[in-house]
């Protein structure tokens, strides 16, 4: 064999040829999903998502207003930091998806009354914090009040935001 003119290097190689190692990863432009909540099946592009929670894409079924993030578009999530954190787009509801288990008005209860012995034994605190499930409770008591301000959140919603540079002490 003869070469009369070498193209080799002015030609893309077969990507089929190269060691998975080397091989470029195709982009998946469009994929069909299953909606989580009422099983309808959509075609989905990169165009169709936007970024939500923990800075995942999601996309919003057009059927019954599901929001759930597309797992095959993950390239495209982003880190949430306190530059770019936006509310509600970066959070969820506690108790989506049934994640979380609903707490009784008598745990709430008791979680108030603990708050309330903390602050008795610990005069110099101001603030008390507890939570579970699909519950948090805040209690605040400021100099000069005489009086506890409480918070009770069901089905609260929460984000997680990276640290900054700045964030590190």
């Amino acid at each position: 064999m003869k070469v009369i003119q070498n193209n080799y290097k002015k030609q893309s190689r077969n990507p089929h040829q190269l060691p998975e190692a080397v091989r470029p990863k195709l982009r998946i432009e469009k994929v069909k999903i299953k909606c989580e909540n009422c099983g309808s099946v959509l075609e989905v592009s990169r165009e169709d998502t936007h970024i939500g929670y923990l800075g995942l894409p999601y996309v919003t079924c057009p059927c019954c207003n599901y929001e759930m993030d597309v797992e095959e578009f993950d390239d495209d999530a982003i880190d949430i930091c306190a530059s770019n954190v936006k509310y509600p787009t970066h959070f969820t509801v506690s108790s989506k998806e049934f994640k979380s288990i609903e707490i009784s008005d008598e745990e709430i209860n008791k979680w108030i009354q603990q708050g309330i012995e903390y602050f008795r034994g610990n005069k110099d605190e101001y603030y008390y914090f507890t939570g579970s499930g699909n519950a948090l409770v805040h209690i605040y008591r400021f100099d000069g009040d005489k009086e506890y301000y409480v918070v009770v959140s069901k089905d609260y919603e929460s984000g997680e935001i990276e640290f900054e540079e700045e964030d590190y002490a």
